[in-house]
């Protein structure tokens, strides 16, 4: 019987989101056994400067053949990454939206002036400052759990996270407020896992594409592209949300350009037919200096 390695970080989402896909690909794969790899990444260890903290380990680790298979969170991975790799599918998207987290608080609006809100994203942190310039956004790290524990014991009267991995841990109901995309533009890929291999292991990319989402893979090839085009990480204000809906495509995308605290918005919809063209144009109308 054949045992596909599968690399994952060890933290209890990584495992949890690593066990999802395993047991979607067992249950269509009855004679494959599957093997957790946990891998230690620049990102657990507190180093967010690098590219790829939280996956370059990983990756590593396939191009060593010490696994076959990684699950990522899609929004962790660089625009750019190994040669011999490729995402070998995209499974079906969970909630895209960031999400208001509060004790104290019933929702984002209720929230006074001079409240703190913890984010470790810059992207969150500019509109959250577009919202309200008042609020005292204050800088939080580490894992969901984490994060949720700090909100309980230290200074912070709310934190914001992304709804998909509350939503695959079962913490729904840690959750005060989902926040819709057109308050809080998400991550590109937010909400999306991508599964990847080494591009030469043919079956391994024949076996995780049986659990490929078409739709969920071009929306999030669109956000990337436009992540990609202007040129920026997870150190710049970037968001992109692509919805597809039959014959047509909804696009949300911001760009906050920091040197003049200026955001840059967008919202679009357009036929589907015309994504490739759209993506482009977006990268533009996005990096212009006046507000759109």
């Amino acid at each position: 019987m054949p045992t596909i390695k599968v690399a994952s970080r060890g933290s209890r989402l990584a495992l949890t989101q690593s066990q999802q896909v395993i047991d979607a690909l067992a249950q269509l794969n009855p004679q494959v056994t599957f093997e957790i790899v946990e891998i230690k990444t620049h990102g657990d260890r507190g180093d967010l400067s690098v590219s790829g903290a939280f996956t370059n380990a990983i990756e590593q680790a396939l191009v060593e053949q010490k696994a076959d298979i990684a699950i990522h969170s899609f929004k962790d991975l660089p625009t750019q990454f190994h040669q011999d790799l490729c995402i070998a599918a995209v499974p079906k998207r969970a909630d895209a939206r960031d999400v208001f987290i509060s004790e104290q608080f019933n929702s984002l609006n209720e929230l006074p002036n001079g409240s703190v809100i913890g984010t470790g994203s810059p992207r969150r942190k500019a509109q959250l400052q577009a919202i309200n310039p008042a609020w005292n956004i204050k800088f939080i790290n580490g894992n969901i759990d984490t994060r949720i524990q700090k909100l309980k014991n230290e200074d912070y009267d709310a934190i914001i996270l992304a709804a998909a991995g509350l939503i695959r841990m079962a913490w729904q109901d840690r959750i005060t407020e989902f926040l819709p995309v057109e308050t809080m533009v998400p991550a590109p890929a937010q909400g999306a896992l991508a599964i990847q291999c080494r591009t030469s292991d043919k079956g391994t990319l024949e076996l995780c594409q049986q659990i490929n989402c078409k739709q969920t893979a071009l929306s999030v090839q669109m956000e990337r592209k436009i992540l990609s085009g202007i040129g920026g990480g997870c150190q710049l204000p970037i968001g992109a949300l692509v919805q597809i809906n039959n014959e047509y495509f909804t696009l949300h995308a911001l760009f906050g350009m920091l040197e003049n605290n200026q955001l840059n918005l967008l919202q679009q919809k357009h036929p589907l037919k015309d994504i490739e063209i759209m993506s482009a144009q977006a990268i533009e109308q996005l990096t212009k200096q006046t507000i759109i």
